[in-house]
């Protein structure tokens, strides 16, 4: 997941919160095989980014894909 930020970043400290967010929907369908909705991912995406500037830093990142994981893994619990 850390590559996928650095590769987002351009001076490998802070990314753009679009292109997070975009990067996030990469992470949860190609690394956790989630599959859903363009609108669950819209919900899922928002709630995990609420607090995000218009720039993201690593630690920023980090949490994100940890919370994406986590709503994947119990969604796939639950289900």
């Amino acid at each position: 997941a850390i590559e996928e930020f650095l590769d987002s970043s351009s001076d490998g400290v802070t990314a753009s919160a679009v292109e997070c967010r975009s990067r996030l929907l990469l992470v949860g369908e190609s690394y956790l095989g989630a599959q859903f909705t363009e609108d669950q991912w819209d919900r899922i995406l928002n709630a995990v980014m609420m607090d995000a500037d218009v720039m993201i830093q690593l630690e920023q990142w980090i949490s994100y894909c940890k919370a994406v994981a986590r709503i994947i893994r119990l969604v796939k619990f639950v289900f």
